[in-house]
């Protein structure tokens, strides 16, 4: 699935090379996990931790996304990115 973060958050950095944490937490869902996002209109494939995207949702509990969004350029950023799940 795709989320978004808002022009409303992302101006909290408006400068190349500021940052922003953003944890996202979702009920568990095997069918359902994050893979890509858009910020101010522009798509980001996250770079994950471990260098490998999740497949899948955890089968239970709380899915946990959490993302340091930093701002490389105009419109361009670089996301971190890191699921664990609570079961």
């Amino acid at each position: 699935s795709t989320h978004c973060i808002s022009s409303a958050a992302s101006d909290v950095y408006k400068r190349q090379g500021e940052a922003i944490s953003v944890v996202i937490m979702l009920t568990a869902s095997a069918a359902g996990y994050m893979s890509s996002m858009t910020i101010d209109g522009a798509s980001v494939t996250p770079v994950w931790s471990g260098g490998i995207a999740p497949s899948e949702g955890g089968a239970s509990g709380i899915d946990v996304y959490t993302l340091q969004v930093i701002k490389t350029a105009n419109n361009t950023y670089t996301v971190l990115a890191n699921s664990s799940n609570f079961a």
